[in-house]
């Protein structure tokens, strides 16, 4: 197989052979040649008989030279410009591919500047729809964020108050009056108590605690093992504004109107080393259970707040003085403290 090289020289003189050698065209030029001189030659023949045989034989001798002149003439012309009409050709061809590749190239940029502004309308549609749905969501953000603190606004919020200790003396408290009757006792004796009053930041019906009962559990810092739990009993006040007890109640409503809710946790008698854990008996109106003794010292003391709409838990710290010294009663400052519950105290 010859070498594309080659094949294209060959396929060019090819070319050049056949723009050159036209031989029907170039015949009929030269046959179109013949003619008329062949005519012009009759003509004069019979318009002028006495032409001589010399004139004669020249006149037939031209019929034939004229065409074979033309003919060679053309042949030589058309070997010299073939090239010349091959170049326009290809220059043609050229030109006429350019064009085409112009129209195509004009014709593939209007699509690309086409497919661009799809693309910019697209993006600019994305845009508008991301800045809307970043709205919506914004509002809507906004609006639970909202919601989420009207909601923790109207729920309960309660809190401790005061812890006060206080001084019961069996005058000024019907169950130191008890108490009092009972023993053959005339001596005062301490009540350490935790106040709770609620106070939501939005007042309302769905800020109530209802129901609220408290569980206490007590662990001595000394015997952390000797831990118990017991449940609380809520103090029916002699009056709003002051400590002391009348009776007890095993639950309590908290409406959201910051009224304390007294709440005793341990009893002392200043005469005696230890101090007792605060369990409302009818059987012991002096509140002396051995169970739930307290030795001196201090003891974590933690209140677990349960009831409908509230579950909280509080930490406290009660010190005994022992024999001759008081209580203390303060909130423990921190994380609430690992209660534990002896199972064997109710």
């Amino acid at each position: 197989m010859l070498p594309r090289a080659m094949r294209d020289l060959l396929r060019y003189y090819g070319r050049w052979l056949q723009s050159t050698f036209r031989v029907v065209r170039y015949f009929f030029i030269a046959g179109a040649g013949g003619i008329v001189i062949s005519v012009a030659t009759s003509v004069l023949l019979q318009w002028d008989p006495g032409l001589s045989q010399s004139v004669k034989d020249l006149l037939i001798t031209l019929r034939w030279l004229v065409p074979a002149v033309i003919l060679a003439v053309l042949i030589v012309a058309a070997v010299f410009l073939a090239p010349y009409w091959l170049s326009k050709q290809d220059l043609a061809g050229w030109e006429e591919h350019d064009q085409s590749g112009d129209e195509q190239l004009r014709d593939a940029s209007a699509d690309v500047e086409r497919l661009h502004e799809e693309l910019r309308a697209a993006s600019a549609e994305f845009e508008r729809l991301r800045e809307t749905k970043d709205g919506e969501l914004r509002v809507a953000s906004a609006e639970i964020e909202r919601l989420r603190e009207e909601y923790e606004a109207a729920k309960p919020h309660v809190q401790v108050e005061k812890t006060p200790v206080v001084t019961v003396a069996p005058k000024r408290s019907a169950l130191g009056r008890a108490m009092g009757l009972l023993t053959g006792r005339k001596a005062s004796f301490l009540v350490a108590e935790a106040w709770f009053s609620n106070s939501p930041r939005v007042r309302s019906t769905r800020a109530r605690a209802t129901e609220v009962t408290s569980r206490i559990t007590y662990r001595p810092r000394q015997n952390p093992d000797g831990g118990f739990g017991l449940n609380g009993s809520w103090a029916e006040l002699t009056d709003m504004n002051e400590a002391g007890v009348r009776g007890v109640r095993d639950q309590v409503d908290m409406s959201p109107n910051s009224v304390s809710h007294h709440l005793p946790v341990a009893v002392k008698y200043p005469d005696e080393d230890v101090c007792y854990a605060f369990r409302y008996e009818p059987a012991r109106p002096d509140h002396r259970n051995e169970s739930y003794a307290l030795p001196v010292g201090e003891t974590s003391v933690v209140v677990k707040l349960t009831g409908v709409n509230i579950e909280q838990e509080f930490a406290f710290t009660l010190r005994n003085h022992g024999q001759g010294g008081g209580l203390e009663f303060d909130p423990a400052r921190g994380a609430v403290p690992d209660a534990r519950d002896d199972a064997h105290h109710p």
